[in-house]
C-alpha cells in the first residue's frame, strides 16, 4: 500500500471512529484533519481521491457543517445539488470578473480628456 492509499485509509478509519456516518453526524473539516494529522487542504485532496474511487465522503453546507460518509442516496443527491449550485455561482462570478477586466482594459485605453489612444 502506498502513502496515498494509507492516508485515504486513515481518513476513512477516522471518519468511522468519529462516527461521522450520515449528514446529521458530520464532523468539522478542521477536527477531522487534526485527528488524521494532516492539513485541511490535504484532507480536501484525500476526500477528492476517495470520491474518485467511489467512496461517498461528502461535505455539508448546512448544520451540522462538516465532512461525513454518506448513508443514503438522498444525501448524495443533496450534495450533487449543492455542487451544481456552486458551479453555476462560480460561472456567474467568472463572467463578472472577466467583464471587470474588459472594462479596466477599455478604461486604460482612454486619455483623461476622453480621447481614445491608438496604441494602448
Amino acid at each position: 500500500m502506498d502513502a496515498h492509499e494509507e492516508l485515504a485509509e486513515r481518513v476513512m478509519q477516522t471518519l468511522r471512529d468519529m462516527r461521522a456516518i450520515g449528514a446529521a453526524r458530520a464532523v468539522t473539516q478542521a477536527a477531522l484533519a487534526s485527528a488524521c494529522g494532516i492539513s485541511p487542504r490535504k484532507l480536501q485532496e484525500v476526500t477528492l481521491e476517495l470520491n474518485r474511487r467511489g467512496v461517498a465522503v461528502l461535505s455539508s453546507c448546512v448544520a451540522p457543517f462538516g465532512v461525513y460518509l454518506a448513508e443514503t442516496d438522498d444525501e448524495i443527491r443533496a450534495y450533487d445539488h449543492q455542487l451544481r449550485g456552486r458551479l453555476i455561482g462560480n460561472a456567474m462570478r467568472r463572467g463578472y470578473v472577466r467583464k471587470i477586466l474588459r472594462d479596466r482594459a477599455c478604461a486604460r485605453a482612454v486619455e483623461p480628456d476622453g480621447q481614445r489612444r491608438l496604441f494602448a
